[in-house]
């Protein structure tokens, strides 16, 4: 009675699972032969964010004025939302402002909220208000004779998230 009881199990078994083995999805290429969508997204926002960065630098007259310094700008959120049956579309861009040694010696942040605008154009408005803030930072830098006076700037000129 054990070894029907045993045999009716394996049978039921194997007649469950089987149709399962055969629906599951064939992979059609090793992952590592996939180009990313993700990886291919990240670099044209990085290519956006850089190319605002520099008309937003020279519109504003700034190149000559941080030609001592690398800004190192990242996109730090680029999310999608519904809000009142809307797609909306906030970014926030960070710039780093760096010393020769590549030591941070400020940071400057910069918001946009879009409803119906393309991830590219809330790159660019949110890269325009981070650059607004530059020369604050600018003058902070500037006003501090020693670098602990620096880190403080730093910290009181970072600007909030409206």
């Amino acid at each position: 009675m054990t070894s029907t009881r045993a045999a009716t199990w394996l049978l039921l078994s194997t007649m469950l699972v089987a149709p399962l083995a055969s629906a599951a999805p064939k992979t059609k290429a090793p992952a590592a032969s996939r180009p990313d969508a993700s990886v291919t997204t990240a670099r044209s926002h990085a290519a956006a964010l850089g190319n605002a960065l520099r008309r937003h630098l020279a519109d504003a007259g700034l190149t000559d004025s941080f030609a001592a310094y690398a800004i190192s700008p990242s996109v730090t959120q680029l999310r999608r939302y519904v809000e009142s049956n809307r797609l909306m579309l906030v970014c926030i861009v960070d710039l780093a402002l760096r010393d020769e040694q590549g030591s941070v010696l400020a940071t400057v942040r910069g918001s946009a909220t879009t409803s119906g605008a393309s991830p590219y154009e809330a790159i660019d408005s949110a890269t325009h208000a981070a650059v607004a803030r530059l020369p604050q930072a600018l003058q902070a830098l500037r006003a501090s004779p020693s670098n602990s006076q620096v880190a403080d700037a730093r910290r009181q000129w970072e600007a909030p998230l409206k």
